[in-house]
């Protein structure tokens, strides 16, 4: 597993300096990503995940960029209120191992790229991220921030590694306090987890449609 898991990741490296699609690499990255011991491994910041969508009592909430649905599985055991959760993700193997959670609703899993969500305006009381947007290339940054905040009705949470660009070549660093308020968001509260990558993590209150 291990040796097939180094081939893959060497794959999308080969597929990432081709400057292929986003699709393509995810398609290649969802082979093994589930079976990662870093991918299986719950952090401080799905805790505070979990903490903040409590204390929010929102009632419907979407991951774009959900991947094989760690944070979909992990709000479905730990919510204490009825919540229905959603995931939307650009790869179609990813979801599939999300299909595989018993609490969660396979009719609320969607592929789509992130500057596309298949819903309504307003759909979802907390749309968030999680490692998503530092795979977006910057002259798409504006476009996902715009679908991410079409489709949020109440706030928008992102949990994004900071410093990202040295990575690889797919993994990009934004500089999101600056550019969160320029769609219409409050940061209502900053956290860092310098323990973890150096890892952002934001509430947004979504004040206007911009």
């Amino acid at each position: 597993m291990r040796l097939r898991t180094r081939l893959i990741r060497k794959l999308v490296r080969i597929a990432s300096w081709m400057n292929l699609s986003p699709k393509v690499i995810w398609k290649l990255r969802g082979v093994t990503f589930h079976n990662e011991e870093y991918q299986k491994r719950i952090f401080s910041q799905h805790e505070w995940l979990v903490e903040k969508v409590n204390k929010l009592n929102v009632q419907n909430v979407l991951e774009v960029g959900c991947g094989f649905g760690r944070n979909l599985e992990l709000l479905s055991m730990a919510i204490d209120h009825p919540i229905e959760i959603s995931g939307a993700d650009i790869s179609k193997q990813m979801l599939r191992q999300a299909g595989k959670i018993p609490n969660i609703d396979k009719n609320n899993l969607h592929q789509a790229s992130a500057g596309r969500q298949p819903f309504d305006d307003m759909t979802f009381d907390l749309v968030f991220t999680h490692g998503l947007l530092m795979h977006i290339e910057p002259k798409n940054l504006a476009e996902t921030l715009r679908e991410i905040c079409r489709v949020s009705r109440k706030y928008v949470i992102i949990i994004e590694q900071i410093n990202a660009g040295d990575a690889n070549s797919y993994t990009f660093s934004h500089s999101y306090l600056e550019e969160l308020p320029s769609h219409g968001l409050e940061i209502t509260e900053t956290v860092y987890f310098e323990a973890n990558e150096l890892l952002i993590a934001c509430i947004c209150k979504k004040v206007s449609q911009v």
